[in-house]
């Protein structure tokens, strides 16, 4: 039992002071008092281990809930963590607005001697490109500036083997939404685009000012749009429509998944999403959705939806999906769940065979993952090792038709979770293409 355990078992229960020594024909209670002393303990330990051990927690409601209560509960939780983690990271986020949020990036591309006589041979022959080519060693953008509520400016250079070849600076207006740029190696003054007289000029109607004034209005304040309470309740809102409509679950307790190298366990829902069900859930949403009143704040009263065009418009919705012939096609729905009940990943058949799977896992200092989208679509793989001060280095690589590109990156470590930062390495590594 851990420290923690101890602690909690001390602090949770009564002790008695003071000894009585039990002789003769008392040695029946003697052995009682002991056996309710010990009977406590073995409760008070159990009750302890249970209430700190996500493991043993989800253990014991796996083995004594019915797969759909099971199920319910473990998409509850994850999804209370994650609305949880989004609201507080949204909060953060719309307070830096607030103050004002620095930002700073630095993209830098090796030219190698492949991609110089790929570029050689496009060049027609011209002298001067020819020359440009062969000298070229590197590539750089640097993009800097801050965004807050009262503006947005930003700066961005262009690097040729470390020389500057040009910047670019703008700004925004939150209020107007009017963008000024300039180009300071060229002239000092500010160009201005007047985004409403754009607006009127290309699809100007009157909710295009209102989608304008909402994104003004959205880095001005975003809580004034949606607050973090609000993006917290949202997400636990419609993940509940899930857990409400879904039926016939199944759960493979023990089942060995591969991920790349590794071989990791985690239990296995399977929900078969049939047409029926598919109808139910999207009629749940709607209904959900009919009753929305952050959803419709933002909709009718922010974007200027008209109020009954949005109303007629879900019930047309409604009418549509209860009129439409279900089918016998199945989707078969699966969730992977490690032992402490966290989800891991997800993967959707189709009765085809086409599946989208996206699933991660860890084996010791090793973690792989993996995300494909139909047999020859697109995969991507993840292999990295952690180390003891929680950096990791390994690479992605990501295969579409065919080619591959890869993502390698050394030492990613976060050094600020309050602002969000991270250092690290990362170099992409793009084939050469006829």
């Amino acid at each position: 039992m851990s420290e923690n355990q101890n602690t909690q078992f001390g602090n949770g229960y009564d002790s008695v002071s003071g000894v009585e020594t039990i002789t003769g024909k008392r040695k029946g209670k003697k052995a009682a008092v002991i056996g309710g002393i010990t009977a406590v303990a073995v409760a008070g330990g159990c009750a302890s281990a249970y209430a700190f051990s996500d493991t043993v927690k989800n253990q014991v409601k796996l083995r004594t809930m019915k797969p759909e209560k099971y199920y319910a509960w473990i998409c509850e939780n994850n999804a209370s963590e994650i609305a949880k983690k989004a609201s507080a990271d949204y909060e953060k986020s719309a307070q830096k607005i607030k103050n004002g949020m620095g930002i700073n990036y630095n993209i830098g591309f090796e030219v190698s001697d492949a991609l110089k006589e790929q570029a050689k041979s496009m060049a027609d022959g011209d002298e001067e490109l020819l020359s440009l080519i062969e000298n070229a060693k590197s590539i750089n953008l640097d993009f800097n500036g801050t965004m807050g509520n009262a503006g947005m400016n930003y700066n961005i250079g262009a690097l040729f083997n470390n020389d500057k070849l040009f910047t670019v600076d703008y700004a925004i207006d939150p209020k107007t939404m009017n963008i000024s740029f300039r180009c300071p190696e060229l002239a000092e003054k500010w160009m201005v685009i007047d985004a409403s007289s754009m607006a009127e000029e290309i699809i100007y109607d009157e909710n295009a000012q209102k989608l304008l004034d909402f994104y003004g209005d959205f880095i001005e304040d975003p809580e004034s749009i949606i607050t973090a309470q609000q993006v917290e309740d949202e997400i636990n809102k419609y993940v509940g429509v899930w857990n409400n409509t879904t039926k016939d679950v199944t759960i493979e307790k023990k089942e060995t998944i591969d991920i790349a190298d590794i071989q990791v366990d985690y239990t296995v829902a399977e929900v078969p999403v049939t047409a029926d069900m598919a109808k139910e859930m999207a009629s749940n949403v709607i209904n959900e959705l009919k009753n929305d009143d952050i959803a419709k704040g933002i909709i009718v009263d922010r974007l200027g939806v008209d109020a009954n065009e949005f109303a007629s418009g879900l019930e047309d919705a409604l009418t549509e999906i209860s009129e439409s012939e279900g089918g016998d096609d199945t989707v078969t729905f699966k969730t992977y769940i490690d032992p402490t009940g966290q989800i891991r990943g997800v993967s959707v058949a189709d009765s085809d065979g086409e599946e989208f799977k996206a699933v991660i896992g860890k084996d010791g200092d090793q973690i792989r993952g993996e995300f494909s989208f139909g047999e020859d679509e697109a995969v991507a793989v993840l292999t990295a090792t952690e180390s003891s001060d929680k950096a990791y280095t390994g690479k992605i690589d990501v295969t579409s038709e065919g080619e591959t590109i890869t993502f390698d990156f050394d030492g990613i470590k976060v050094v600020n979770e309050e602002l969000g930062y991270a250092e690290g390495t990362i170099t992409v590594n793009i084939p050469a293409t006829d």
